[in-house]
């Protein structure tokens, strides 16, 4: 851990700087991780991709993977109300990801769209989620949900997209202890959005550090 000076949390670019420690996101038709045997990844149906592939077939074929060593997260899996605008939470989707992740130990990343509310009501149905690990990443959401979500074990990663709008300082004070960066699929780097979040909560650069630092080692280690 000493060894590292950025903890990137969700990228979908493969990672090559030795001083970041980067959890690749699986593409969808992804097989094995040949390339590099010791890259940490996450596996996951994107809600968006769930209406092109056969589910049973899909979960058959990658379970194995949900079992390798370097499989560090089970997601990015979710609701999108904006892609998706159905109201019927996909019951049979949602449960297989949170087993997944819940039987073997690994914290659940999330994609959730104008569907925290939903998320909200799945947890208060299914308990026995409730303290298991969530990462929702690039979080968006009212001081309301916010403060809802934190009854649960819920950690709230931002990229550049979340860290550049305006937010209050009641908003920031809320997020803070359970705040991970993440570069996702943009073009800035996790250095430059570390610089971002110091902006962003009004904190200084060593205090962003720690903080990610202190989260990505409990939720990874």
């Amino acid at each position: 851990m000493n060894n590292y000076f950025y903890y990137d949390c969700h990228s979908h670019h493969l990672n090559t700087n030795p001083k970041v420690m980067s959890i690749y996101v699986a593409p969808l038709n992804f097989l094995e991780l040949s390339l590099n045997p010791f890259l940490p990844f996450c596996l996951g149906l994107h809600p968006w991709d769930r209406d092109k592939v056969n589910f049973e077939e899909w979960c058959t074929k990658h379970q194995k993977h949900f079992l390798d060593k370097n499989c560090w997260a089970i997601g990015e899996v979710g609701l999108d109300r904006i892609k998706n605008p159905d109201p019927k939470i996909p019951e049979e989707y949602l449960l297989y990801f949170f087993n997944q992740a819940l039987n073997l130990k690994k914290p659940l990343v999330l994609h959730i769209v104008k569907a925290h509310d939903e998320l909200q009501g799945f947890l208060n149905k299914h308990t026995e989620f409730q303290t298991m690990p969530l990462i929702i990443h690039a979080y968006q959401a009212s001081i309301e949900i916010t403060t809802k979500l934190k009854a649960y074990n819920v950690y709230f990663s931002l990229g550049a997209r979340e860290l550049k709008r305006p937010a209050k300082a009641s908003y920031t004070d809320l997020l803070f202890d359970r705040m991970l960066l993440e570069s996702d699929d943009g073009s800035i780097t996790i250095q430059e959005c570390y610089e971002l979040a110091a902006k962003f909560f009004n904190k200084s650069l060593s205090e962003i550090e720690n903080k990610v630092k202190e989260n990505f080692t409990k939720l990874f280690f």
